[in-house]
This record gives C-alpha cells, structure tokens and sequence, in this order.
C-alpha cells in the first residue's frame, strides 16, 4: 500500500451526535405547601464540545441546514441567563469540555475554560473527550479552572486523579456534589491518553459519596455524571437512571454523555434527573425548595431554556472573550478548499451520502480495497456550497489518523456484523457493499458481502483504511486486532478530507445503497 504525500493544511488538533432545536422542556413539579422555603436555583450545562459561539440554526447539527438568520447558543448567552437570575444559584457542568470546535481544541481547551471562569461556574465534572488530549493536558486545565474538577470514581492507582466532591453553603443551606465519569472509558478514549488511570463502578462509588456527604452535614446532594440516559434506542448500560433507582439520597442527577435534552422527577424523590443536551444551544434550570428546618428538598422544579440570542441577549464582556479566540482560531480555519453540489447528511443509523464520500476520500488517499468510518466520529453535516477547513473540522473535530493493515475475509465479517449491531451506530464503507437481517440474532445480520463486486472470501486478504480509533478497538471493534501489516499514517482524517475536497471539487454525492436491508 502507498501513501499519498502528505497536504499540509491549518488544522492540526483533536461533536458526537445532533443538536435539535426545540422549545424549552414545560416545568414539572412535586408538591408541597409553600412554609417560608429557602429557594436555590441551579443552572446546569453539559457536551458543550467547544460550541462557545452563538451560531444559526443547524450549523453543528446533523439535521437539515436550514438555519436562516437566527441565533442560538454560547457562552455570552448563557452568560446573561445566569446573570439574570438574582436569587441564590448554582452554575454547573457535567463534563466534555472543550473538544470538538477549533476554538475549543486548537486552544488546547484553553478557549473554554476562558469563559467558564468568566461565568463562574461553582463545580465541573469531566467528560470523556476532556482526555482526547492526554491526562496531562487535562491536569493543566483543572489547574486552570477557578471552579472545583469533581471525579469520584477515577483513580490512579489507589489514589483518586481528581478532587472527589465538595461541600457549598448556598443560602445556609449546605449542598454535596460530587462528579462520576462513565467506567466505558477504554472504548471511548486512546489508551495512551488514560494510562494509569482505572474508573470505578459508578452506583459503588455514587453510594460511598452520598454516605460520606450526609456525615459531613450536606443535607442536599448533586450528582454531576458524564454516565449517559438509558433509552430503548441503545444498547443496556447502568446510566442516570439506574444511578437514581440503586442509590437512595441524590436529590439531583445533572447528566451528560448522550447529549439529550431531558428532564424528569427522580421515582419517589423531590429531586431531578436532567441533561441539557449538547453544544450549548440549551441550559438546564432547576429550583429546589429547602424546608427551613431540616434543610432537605420538599419541592423542585426543572425546564430547559432554549438559548436564543434574539431573546435572552448576551453579555459584553464574555462576548469579547469569544471574539479574540474566534479571530485567532479563524486565520487558521477560515480557508475554502472546495465547494459541494449538494448538501451530504450524515445519519448515526444508516448509510449515509456524507459517510460514504468520507469513506471513499479515505480509501483513495490509502490506496486501499476498503476503507471504514465509525458514524459516532461524524459530527455535522457537508452543506452545499464553499468548503472551508472549519466545516471540515466541524465534521471531524477528533484527532483520528488514517491506519491500514491487512485482513482476512473471516474477519471482516466479524466487523461488519458489529457495524449493523447498533451497539455504536453503523458503520460507514468504501469498496464494498453489503445486505443484513436486522432481527436476526448477533453474529448471523451479515448476509452476502461483495468486495469490487466479488463475492467476499473467508480465506483472502483484503487491504483496509480505518481511523486509529476504531483499529486499536473503540467502539468494540476487536476484529481489527486480527489485522497485518498494520500502519499508522499519521494523516489525519480530516486533512485527507481536505486533501479530496481539493482534489474532486465540486464535490458529488456518491453512489449509495452500499448497506441493504433483506
């Protein structure tokens, strides 16, 4: 296999599902006669992905890119929100931080942690993706946090990696919160970049939490969780949900990781269980009320407040932060390689126009027989018209490199059965096509595979194109550790987009209909 030179373009550094926008969620409450309570608000954030500028609808979105003039979003927006509320209040965030917009990830997450501490934030939780850049890079951003970095059940070694939990008297009433990361981290980050580092079981941890909390006098407790909302959609995990059901005495469980926009009353609780969904096109706001006298919750409420511009404003001096980051990031990225005929929209459970030209843009740079692209690694969608390494970036925003190797047909077969198994949505392909029963049990979906129109042969060796991540076995695709010959290009897959939108522009919609249902 050859490599095609190298096109050096601007990006160089490390979203994950779509933003939808809607109206805020309607409040919902437990109830309770009104004594003279101690009311407390609580605003919370979470997959903010490095979205700290308003944008129009749809820019980092999945969905149609149909976004007109209007505004949403941000950190100057959320700003005024949370300034606008003139009562006792929380501001909080449940974690992945910075990657997935150049102005969050060329600053190293500098960009974000600017305009946290602008807002000052109380408490912050760590996302996965808030490792894409190595723990260490990680450690210097909690140093630069003025808010506490809360993450209970990661250790290193038998120490805890970042500050547990803490304690904050908000209107004489003291409040526990305390952060969990998902303990799925080894197929959702590089080994490299959480070496050391163990994650343990979030319900085990959560109930040593709140025990250690009640001893110390809290009397409210805040979960933070970078977990993720159980749905029937996904495959079954212990998310937010089964936190709640398993560990009396969370009186909130502010969540991210799915990035839902949710909001519910905790069974049997007065507490809520809450995401804000993702890129900071919404904020989450719950009000508790505090009996005077046991200082326990005995009423809450929880919405979730679009953040229009045109309707909630934005505050200056935040806006200014944005900006500077905005006009330096904007040198790099604000170059057009290309134009596009049409739209390509990506889809997380199907063959999409867009993952099939990624994938075809891959194979061609690697000169390979098959190249592969997991749907989770693709963030927006391809509008028709100028190509610019922004929305090249947009699309890509992580830090994947081209690998090829070499692999026999019985184990590709084993790839593309976990690719239909929706455990981590479909996977994306070049070079081959293939059909699947979707109800059929695990390891029987795949049907007949033609490689080049051949059919595929168990025996022969096929040569591939796949990112680094999903080759060292993210998403649970370990059929790629059969794979020989295997190298890492370290062309990035992003810039091998670049490199083709250069090549072939104006760019087509491929030819699909390379995944069939029987």
């Amino acid at each position: 296999m050859r490599r095609r030179t190298h096109l050096t373009v601007a990006v160089r550094s490390v979203l994950f599902l779509g933003v939808f926008f809607a109206a805020a969620f309607p409040a919902r409450a437990s109830s309770s006669p009104d004594r003279g309570n101690v009311k407390i608000t609580i605003f919370h954030t979470n997959d903010i992905h490095g979205w700290i500028q308003a944008r129009p609808v749809g820019i980092s979105a999945r969905g149609p890119e149909d976004a007109g003039d209007r505004r949403i979003g941000g950190m100057a927006a959320l700003a005024s929100v949370v300034r606008g509320e003139t009562g006792p209040k929380l501001l909080l965030d449940s974690g992945d931080w910075f990657q997935g917009t150049p102005e969050g990830t060329l600053t190293r997450g500098d960009a974000v942690v600017d305009c946290m501490n602008a807002l000052g934030y109380d408490a912050i939780a760590p996302g996965n993706h808030d490792f894409d850049l190595g723990k260490d890079n990680l450690r210097r951003l909690v140093r630069a946090f003025r808010a506490p970095v809360l993450g209970a059940n990661v250790y290193e070694g038998r120490r805890r990696y970042l500050k547990p939990y803490l304690i904050k008297t908000v209107a004489g009433v003291r409040v526990g919160i305390f952060g969990l990361l998902t303990t799925r981290m080894r197929q959702l980050s590089f080994a490299k970049n959480i070496a050391g580092l163990s994650f343990r079981r979030e319900v085990d941890e959560a109930r040593d939490a709140v025990g250690e909390l009640r001893k110390r006098g809290a009397t409210v407790i805040i979960a933070l969780t970078h977990v993720g909302l159980e749905t029937p959609e996904r495959a079954p995990f212990e998310g937010d949900r089964f936190l709640a059901s398993e560990v009396p005495g969370i009186d909130m469980i502010l969540g991210g990781h799915t990035h839902y926009r949710h909001t519910e009353l905790i069974a049997g609780s007065k507490g809520w269980l809450a995401q804000a969904g993702s890129y900071l096109t919404h904020v989450g706001k719950v009000v508790i009320e505090v009996d005077p006298s046991t200082r326990r919750v005995i009423r809450s409420t929880g919405t979730l407040i679009p953040l229009w511009v045109d309707d909630v404003g934005e505050a200056g001096e935040v806006a200014a932060i944005v900006k500077r980051h905005e006009e330096w990031v904007g040198r790099a990225v604000e170059v057009v390689v290309g134009t596009a005929t049409q739209t390509l929209v990506t889809s997380r459970t199907a063959e999409s126009a867009l993952g099939d030209w990624m994938t075809d843009c891959t194979r061609e740079w690697a000169e390979t027989q098959i190249a592969f692209q997991n749907s989770g690694g693709i963030r927006a969608n391809l509008p028709a018209g100028p190509i610019t390494l922004r929305r090249l970036f947009q699309i890509m925003p992580f830090d994947n490199a081209v690998v090829t190797l070499r692999l026999a047909g019985a184990d590709l077969l084993r790839l593309l059965e976990r690719g239909v198994s929706g455990g981590a949505g479909m996977i994306q392909v070049s070079g081959l096509r293939f059909s699947y029963e979707p109800s059929a049990s695990f390891g029987n979906r795949v049907r007949t595979v033609k490689v080049a129109e051949a059919p595929l042969i168990s025996s022969a060796t096929y040569t591939l194109a796949a990112p680094d991540f999903l080759v060292q076995g993210g998403d649970g695709y370990t059929a790629f550790s059969a794979g020989t010959n295997a190298e890492n290009t370290g062309m990035l897959i992003r810039d091998v987009l670049a490199w083709c939108a250069t090549q072939h522009s104006p760019v087509q919609v491929p030819l699909g209909r390379r995944i069939n249902k029987e």
